[in-house]
């Protein structure tokens, strides 16, 4: 009888591309055994500190004892993952992948089930998103906030505008406001940012992204509209709610919120969904409510439609903020959506790829062809010309 293979044997198979689809499910599963955590963890560790320096950045090791950190702005400490031991050793391994590969995708498509190898991919100039955005003022002035200098941008309304270290706050100031004036911060796709209401409220925003907002709040409350994707940790203010109006296609919806952290996904083509980590909101659309709960999500595929999804996975909602693409049990069409707003491209399909699934987790500081080729070592084709992509 054929002994198994030791989970050192098998990550070290993992490295040189020779795991078999079998042995790759079983490290797969690996990764879920709560008891395999410091052997993984160990493993990694020697990987990372045995490369080269010089590419093997310094994120990675950090990554390997504290996978949830982020290197954001001192205006943005780190957002806490809501994560399960899998994820962050699956994470790192994915991490130091950018040494050999740039990532993890497994296909699932009946028995088969591939991993991505050493694949060394050509540079692209399609890149991943940028961090930067357009700042509109109440009387019509732009400003793009990428180029902008830190300093003051602008007062509005009693509220001073400042840039420092990449991100936008609103500073209330000591004169009280005379009247509501509504600024918008737009990121077009491929871009991404971050900003900071006049409440402290913070508010990080994906590509292909809007939220409207007042320089200075009312007396009475907090009110803003956003399309697209963000994610609010808001600052409490019982005698103040806050509230976020959702625009979407599948039609407006609220949310009012007492001080909390939420994540609000809202495109056009995809339905509407606002997921709760912390604290305590209600959604509201039309004459129908919910009250969520933590790790619950609002999904709205019609006006007045609430079905609430009480076995969300947290990981995969905040992928976004936390640098990664996370697909699990995702059809082509759903990762493609993510990929074309992230790089600002095109997408087109030759071919359905119908009852194909993909999971797996990716860099978003990839370049869009890292990231095809992964794809493309799981049995997918593509073809790039200009910022079209063609699934073939």
């Amino acid at each position: 009888m054929k002994s198994p293979v030791s989970t050192k044997d098998l990550f070290e198979k993992y490295l040189k591309n020779e795991c078999s689809p079998e042995e790759v499910q079983q490290l797969l599963t690996c990764f879920q055994e709560g008891d395999m955590e410091e052997d993984l963890k160990s493993r990694i560790r020697e990987y990372l500190q045995a490369g080269e320096p010089a590419a093997v950045p310094a994120s990675m090791l950090d990554m390997a004892d504290g996978m949830h950190e982020n290197t954001l702005t001192t205006l943005f400490p780190p957002v806490r993952l809501y994560q399960r031991s899998w994820f962050r050793y699956a994470a790192a391994a994915v991490l130091l992948g950018t040494v050999i590969t740039t990532g993890l995708l497994i296909r699932q498509s009946g028995k088969h089930a591939m991993l991505a190898g050493n694949i060394r991919p050509k540079s692209a100039s399609i890149r991943p998103a940028q961090y930067g955005a357009m700042l509109t003022l109440a009387d019509g002035n732009t400003i793009a906030l990428d180029s902008a200098a830190n300093g003051v941008v602008a007062r509005q309304n009693g509220a001073s505008i400042i840039k420092s270290n990449g991100a936008v706050a609103y500073e209330q100031g000591t004169t009280a406001a005379q009247k509501e004036i509504i600024n918008q911060v737009v990121t077009p796709r491929g871009n991404h940012y971050q900003l900071v209401l006049s409440d402290g409220t913070k508010v990080w925003l994906n590509a292909a992204s809007a939220i409207r907002f007042p320089a200075n709040f009312s007396a009475t409350e907090r009110k803003v509209e956003v399309k697209g994707e963000a994610y609010f940790e808001v600052a409490s203010n019982p005698a103040k709610p806050f509230i976020v109006k959702v625009l979407s296609s599948k039609g407006e919806s609220e949310i009012q919120v007492l001080g909390t952290h939420f994540n609000v996904h809202a495109y056009d083509d995809e339905a509407a969904s606002t997921t709760l980590l912390e604290g305590r909101i209600k959604i509201v659309s039309g004459k129908a409510s919910k009250l969520l709960h933590p790790g619950q999500q609002a999904v709205i595929g019609a006006p007045e439609q609430i079905v609430v999804n009480s076995s969300v996975d947290p990981d995969q909602v905040m992928s976004w903020i936390n640098g990664v693409f996370i697909f699990n049990h995702e059809d082509i069409r759903t990762v493609m959506q993510q990929i074309s707003r992230w790089y600002d491209v095109e997408v087109v399909y030759n071919d359905t790829h119908a009852g194909e699934t993909f999971s797996g987790i990716v860099g978003r500081d990839s370049n869009v062809t890292q990231v095809l080729k992964i794809m493309e070592a799981n049995g997918l084709k593509f073809k790039i010309e200009n910022k079209t992509i063609t699934v073939l």
